[in-house]
């Protein structure tokens, strides 16, 4: 039927010598397999596209993370931009109503805590009772005026002072980091310059400057990512080692760790020997008597780090640091005393040694093996 009425209609257009404008389908000799093959390809195509749409749109995700970072905006707002979705907001007038509702309650709940002051709606009601309608225009002047007022003071507050520091850390590292480029262009030097917030009430993020040579340094031989190395020491920042460490123990190794090489390089460096040591447990006979030196202001009773906490291991720290603790040289008339002090604490403890409970006693001499027997052997007959 179809075929018949195509037919018809194309003796009617013939005779009336008008032109079929209808779009003929054009026959095609291509069999099925090769209609797949292009089906196939054109769908591979559209895969290839959409990966590149997605990767584009990852390139702008990381553009507007770098801007956003670099302008102190959110990545939201910042995608907006970039894809010129972004719209110009104005301030609104005040409406007098709300500003006589903000008055209202102002008064209402000046003396009360946060909990009992009075909700939305039953300022509403109280309004309502008010009679707005019977103010004055002046009135309503006056409280349009304190909206604006109170609207200023949100926009100068503690909100506004965090997002100020943060812009002064940010244009004020950028601008270090420039003159650090400009550096090793004329220098020849590798720069590395780390800025973390110390307060957690601020909001301003890591600004980091690092190169090639302390990226690779970070990252072959300290073993970490750039990432974790700016976390840790932001959170080293904040809270000290209870920010990198899991428990005390942990803090406490570091701790000793750094007391230990603090004070093996003040001992090189007093001695003028390269290789020296420093014994925490014979400090008196391989320290003092070896160098004839001493430490003062040393603030434990002992030298011993094993059984020391955390307190005073960051009291020893922060001694070194600040020098009331420190290597010391002593005079031949100060040696002499201390080491007759010494020898005399010494055959103290001697005396006062625990006697053997077998004191006076011959006893058997070992038994050695001779020459001609090695150990091991057999040298029954």
């Amino acid at each position: 039927m179809r075929a018949k009425a195509r037919r018809y209609v194309q003796l009617m257009l013939k005779k009336t010598g008008r032109v079929d404008s209808r779009r003929k389908r054009t026959h095609t000799n291509i069999s099925k397999t090769t209609r797949v093959e292009i089906g196939l390809k054109a769908a591979a195509k559209q895969r290839e596209m959409w990966a590149d749409v997605n990767m584009e749109y990852a390139r702008q995700d990381e553009v507007a993370a770098v801007l956003a970072k670099k302008y102190n905006l959110s990545l939201g707002k910042m995608k907006t931009r970039l894809r010129r979705l972004s719209k110009i907001t104005e301030h609104r007038a005040v409406n007098p109503y709300n500003a006589f509702l903000h008055v209202r309650a102002l008064e209402i709940n000046e003396d009360l805590p946060e909990g009992e002051r009075t909700r939305l709606c039953e300022l509403q009601t109280l309004a309502a009772k008010a009679s707005y309608d019977s103010l004055s225009d002046e009135q309503r002047d006056d409280m349009v005026a304190c909206v604006e007022e109170f609207r200023k003071l949100k926009q100068t507050g503690s909100r506004s002072f965090r997002s100020s520091h943060a812009q002064d850390v940010k244009l004020t590292s950028d601008k270090l980091h420039e003159e650090l480029k400009h550096l090793a262009a004329r220098r020849d030097t590798s720069s590395m310059c780390l800025t973390v917030r110390t307060d957690s009430e601020h909001n301003n993020v890591p600004e980091y400057y690092i190169d090639t040579i302390s990226r690779n340094f970070i990252e072959i031989y300290l073993a970490m990512s750039v990432h974790d190395f700016y976390t840790k020491f932001e959170s080293y920042a904040l809270l000290g080692l209870r920010g990198v460490t899991a428990n005390d123990n942990e803090r406490r190794t570091l701790l000793k760790k750094t007391v230990r090489a603090m004070t093996r390089s003040a001992l090189r460096n007093i001695t003028g020997v390269t290789k020296a040591e420093m014994s925490w447990l014979n400090y008196e006979v391989s320290i003092v008597q070896k160098y004839k030196v001493v430490v003062e202001g040393w603030p434990a009773s002992t030298m011993d780090l094993g059984c020391m906490s955390f307190s005073m291991l960051t009291s020893i720290v922060d001694s070194i640091r600040d020098g009331s603790c420190y290597w010391k040289k002593i005079s031949a008339e100060d040696f002499e005393a201390r080491t007759a002090t010494f020898k005399a604490i010494g055959n103290e403890r001697a005396a006062n040694r625990k006697k053997r409970n077998d004191a006076g006693v011959p006893r058997k001499p070992v038994a050695s093996i001779s020459d001609g027997e090695t150990e091991g052997e057999d040298v029954s007959d």
